[in-house]
C-alpha cells in the first residue's frame, strides 16, 4: 500500500507544477483540468503496464511485454532479455537429455535408473525386455517388486555392488541368462546394467564339455594301458 503511494508523489508532483503553470497561463479551471488530465493519462499507463506485467507472470508469454514510459520498457527490456536467455539454456539442455536418452536406447545392454527408494525412475527399450517390465505401467514402482528373484532382491535390497548377479531363465521366454551390477550415484541413486550373457554362458558350457570330454577320451588309452 505505502509503495503504491510512494509510486503516485512523482505523478502529483507533476500535475501541481501542470497545475500551476497552467493557471497562470489559461486560467483556474483550464490550468487544473490539464493537471487532472495528466494524472489520469499517468495513471492509466501505469495500469496497463501493470495489466500486461501481470499477464506475462500468468504465462502468456513475452510478446505482452511492452510498455509506456522509458522506466517501464527498460523494466520489459532487462525481462525480455533474461527470459530469452533462460529460454536458450532450457532449449540447450532439453537437446542435450534428448541426445543422452537416444544414446541409452541405442545401447545393447539394459539399462536402469532407480531412486533411493529402489523405484525405477527410467529403463530403456532392452532392460523391459530383459527384465519383462513395461515402464509407462512400472515407473516409480519398486522394481524388486515387479523382479521378485530373491538372489536380485538381495542383491538390490544388500547395498553391496562390488560385484554383479546372474540370473537365469530371465526374459519373456524364460531363455536367458542376464549379468547384472548396480552402480551408485548422486543422492543414493543407482544406474543398473544388464548383460545378455546367454551365448556366453553357452560357449563357455560347450568348452567345458569339450574339455571334459577330451580328458576323458585322454584318460581311456592310457588306463589300457
Amino acid at each position: 500500500m505505502l509503495s503504491g503511494f510512494l509510486r503516485l508523489i512523482p505523478i502529483l508532483m507533476l500535475a501541481s507544477i501542470a497545475g500551476l503553470i497552467g493557471e497562470s497561463f489559461l486560467g483556474d479551471e483550464l490550468g487544473w483540468l490539464i493537471a487532472l488530465l495528466i494524472v489520469v493519462i499517468s495513471l492509466f499507463i501505469a495500469y496497463v503496464n501493470q495489466s500486461r506485467l501481470d499477464v506475462f507472470v500468468r504465462g502468456a508469454g513475452i510478446s505482452h511485454l511492452f510498455g509506456f514510459g522509458s522506466s517501464w520498457s527498460e523494466i520489459f527490456f532487462r525481462l525480455q532479455r533474461i527470459i530469452t536467455g533462460l529460454r536458450k539454456d532450457i532449449e540447450h539442455v532439453e537437446r542435450q537429455y534428448k541426445r543422452f536418452i537416444e544414446a541409452f536406447q541405442a545401447s545393447p545392454n539394459g539399462i536402469v535408473m532407480l531412486d533411493d527408494q529402489d523405484q525405477i525412475e527410467w529403463c530403456n527399450a532392452i532392460a523391459e525386455q530383459f527384465l519383462s517390465i513395461q515402464f509407462k505401467r512400472d515407473v516409480l514402482q519398486r522394481i524388486h517388486y515387479i523382479v521378485r528373484r530373491p538372489e536380485f532382491v538381495q542383491y538390490i535390497t544388500g547395498r553391496k555392488y562390488d560385484e554383479p548377479v546372474v540370473l537365469e531363465k530371465m526374459g519373456a521366454n524364460s531363455s536367458r541368462i542376464l549379468l547384472l551390477q548396480a552402480f551408485p550415484f548422486s543422492e543414493n541413486r543407482r544406474l543398473v546394467l544388464i548383460q545378455d550373457i546367454t551365448d556366453l554362458s553357452k560357449a563357455e558350457a560347450m568348452r567345458r564339455d569339450f574339455v571334459a570330454n577330451v580328458s576323458h577320451e585322454m584318460r581311456t588309452p592310457l588306463t589300457v594301458m
